[in-house]
């Protein structure tokens, strides 16, 4: 495929996600309809997805200044061999019936304590590895394996859930960790700058300094923290519309959940052939309104049909926005400030997802899910027509 080939090493690091991402997709999927289908627990599958949430809130910040001090090669190597261990810990202990709940959770906020030294480390490799004028495309690309290995993982994962249980789709995640890293460990990336030694904490003041005093990457975070109050309920949403309100299967509930990742490598791939010229701001902007619509879809028209098209589109909207905002802060922030400005980024962005997942269960039990969807698309909506006044008042 012509658009792997940016180089040897990036096609190594597109490669490794992809295996990677495929089995994080059945690993997720499994504990989804877990939560929903076995235990008849939908309130355990939103404390799933807060203590999810939780690292980047507790410790995003703090992991800036390690990311730019570390190897970011060796960082992401021993990410996915961790990443590896504590998922096989996992199916070991439902294989041998063993796995109480809290299990379950402390694993997955130890993985998402590990993730937060992964991304923020593959970010700032990308420009180093395939050159400044082709971060864009290498983002785009990023994310478009990113959803492809869901696409794939949610096919395969409604199957193998359905045939074969949890035990199988765990062991087939923590193998995929595994391969992940031996592709890693094939990538010859050496440090472009090494940072020049610094007390920690000076590091990390100096990382906020630099984001207080530039007021359009502020007003981005600011815009992704709002965002992500509203933007993830969907994906928590759906596992209970179709279990719950249609009383239909996993094979379904991989169909839909498949839809969105499909959505996302489209609009990669668009994105990948043509340069978009928009600013971030903009792209944003018509991201968020396409994510309205779906929601007032799904929230007025509840049959799967509806389901799969609008996630679809969600899966579009969600990777045009984060291809969007991902290559502006790499783009637009120095070097010896992309790790700490990134971990910035993901901390406050995962911080609002965390009340994203607590409002939603709170909306959703008050009102029911089709309604709390329909409020969450009205608060879109006006979240849209807030960034496109932002946007004029820039432009004046």
């Amino acid at each position: 495929m012509k658009m792997m080939i940016i180089n040897k090493d990036y096609s190594l690091l597109w490669c490794g996600q992809l295996v990677s991402q495929l089995g994080n997709r059945i690993y997720l999927m499994a504990l989804a309809w877990y939560f929903v289908a076995v235990l008849g627990n939908g309130s355990g599958l939103f404390m799933l997805f807060m203590v999810s949430a939780l690292p980047p809130l507790l410790f995003g910040v703090a992991i800036g200044p390690m990311v730019e001090k570390w190897n970011k090669r060796h960082t992401v190597i021993t990410c996915d061999i961790l990443s590896g261990i504590l998922v096989g810990i996992l199916a070991t202990a439902v294989m041998t019936g063993s796995a109480p709940e809290w299990l379950v959770y402390v694993v997955c906020f130890l993985l998402n304590t590990v993730n937060l030294f992964f991304s923020p480390s593959v970010n700032v490799m990308l420009p180093s590895i395939v050159g400044k004028d082709k971060v864009q495309k290498a983002v785009s690309y990023i994310r478009m394996v990113t959803y492809l290995g869901q696409v794939m993982g949610a096919a395969v994962g409604g199957v193998l859930v359905g045939a074969i249980g949890v035990t199988a789709a765990l062991w087939v995640n923590a193998a995929s960790f595994i391969i992940s890293a031996v592709m890693n460990m094939m990538i010859s990336y050496t440090e472009s700058h090494p940072q020049i030694a610094k007390k920690y904490l000076d590091q990390l003041t100096d990382g906020l300094r630099y984001v207080r005093h530039n007021v359009m990457l502020a007003t981005m975070i600011g815009i992704a923290v709002v965002c992500n109050l509203f933007l993830p309920v969907l994906i928590v949403y759906i596992p209970i519309l179709i279990k719950t309100e249609m009383g239909l299967d996993s094979i379904h509930y991989g169909i839909a959940d498949a839809a969105m990742p499909v959505g996302a490598v489209l609009i990669s791939l668009i994105l990948g052939k043509y340069s978009v010229k928009l600013s971030a701001l903009c792209q944003m902007a018509m991201g968020i309104g396409v994510v309205a619509v779906t929601y007032l879809l799904i929230g007025f028209a509840p049959l799967f049909l509806v389901v799969v098209v609008a996630m679809l589109f969600y899966g579009m909207a969600l990777n045009y926005m984060n291809v969007g905002i991902l290559s502006f802060f790499i783009q637009n922030v120095k070097e010896d400030y992309r790790g700490r400005v990134l971990s910035l980024l993901e901390t406050f962005s995962f911080a609002s997802v965390s009340l994203s997942y607590l409002l939603a269960n709170t909306l959703s039990e008050a009102l029911g899910t089709l309604d709390a969807l329909v409020i969450n698309g009205i608060a879109l909506i006006i979240l849209t027509i807030s960034i496109v006044l932002i946007f004029i008042k820039q432009r004046k």
